[in-house]
């Protein structure tokens, strides 16, 4: 359990998970688990699928509220950021902290304000 509002969501690239950072200053990572649609649903239109999400891990590291998440593309990482101006790096889906070159790193999405390929973007005092 988490406390406080959702500041960050994403889906990860393959659908299978979703991370949710807020103002706990954690990242959740929820496998998301299909389950059959009722059998009467085809009668009210097109049958939609019924999913569960499984909590499978907490990223801690965080000094202040997650302002971002996003997904490498094989959906094997995540990174986060936060009001502190920390970007951390976890391991999908056991949640651990990944230390590490990402300086290369492929991302599906880029909804952070920090990283190696912002560098130099703001000035000296900003």
């Amino acid at each position: 359990r988490g406390g406080g509002a959702i500041t960050a969501l994403a889906f990860s690239p393959d659908g299978n998970m979703i991370a949710a950072g807020g103002h706990d200053r954690c990242v959740s990572l929820h496998e998301v688990c299909e389950r059959p649609a009722f059998p009467d649903a085809s009668e009210t239109g097109p049958e939609l699928p019924d999913v569960d999400l499984v909590r499978r891990a907490r990223c801690k590291g965080h000094s202040s509220t997650i302002t971002s998440v996003d997904w490498s593309g094989d959906s094997c990482s995540l990174r986060s950021t936060c009001r502190g101006y920390e970007i951390l790096h976890f391991s999908s889906p056991s949640g651990r902290q990944a230390v590490g070159d990402f300086r290369d790193a492929e991302w599906r999405e880029w909804t952070s304000p920090l990283g190696f390929q912002v560098m130099g973007i703001f000035g000296e005092n900003a």
